[in-house]
């Protein structure tokens, strides 16, 4: 199946670093979809290098077909091979749009320095994240970047309790 401008499902590419000298298994961040409102809705993905003891990439990055709409960084989860921490952006999250048809560049994630750190916003590599999208022949979209913007994590939500 090709993806192209009639395609009602966006794309986004995320880039996932640090992880050759982190010292965890894996290292994933989850999104979840915000409604109109600023209301958490049903919609979520979560992008997860699962390989950290095996390949040690400094960056990988992830192609991901979602539904189009506002999604905030909800939470990242580190694995150490003993426990598995999380961090929930409670404090203050980000937040970006994907649009039908289109293929957008959220930014790279540097990985926590430590089990339970947040990953935050590294320096956009917007070149990689390109040459990643060029893999998928089927893909006929060009990569546009997204602004992810700083926001208060919605209310009535996980945060709240």
């Amino acid at each position: 199946m090709k993806f192209d401008a009639a395609n009602p499902k966006a794309l986004v590419v995320i880039g996932l670093e640090g992880l050759d000298h982190w010292q965890g298994r894996s290292f994933s961040l989850a999104f979840r979809g915000v409604d109109a409102s600023g209301k958490i809705d049903g919609r979520s993905f979560t992008v997860s290098n699962g390989d950290g003891w095996v390949e040690r990439n400094p960056t990988e990055y992830y192609v991901v077909e979602i539904e189009p709409g506002a999604y905030i960084l909800d939470m990242a989860a580190t694995d150490t091979g003993l426990r598995i921490t999380y961090a929930r952006y409670c404090e203050g999250t980000s937040k970006f749009e994907a649009l039908a048809g289109k293929a957008a560049y959220v930014g790279n994630f540097a990985a926590p320095t430590g089990p339970g750190a947040a990953a935050h916003l590294a320096k956009p590599q917007f070149d990689a994240a390109t040459a990643k999208l060029l893999q998928y022949s089927q893909i006929r979209q060009t990569l546009e970047q997204t602004e992810m913007r700083p926001v208060p994590y919605p209310k009535g939500s996980y945060c709240d309790r």
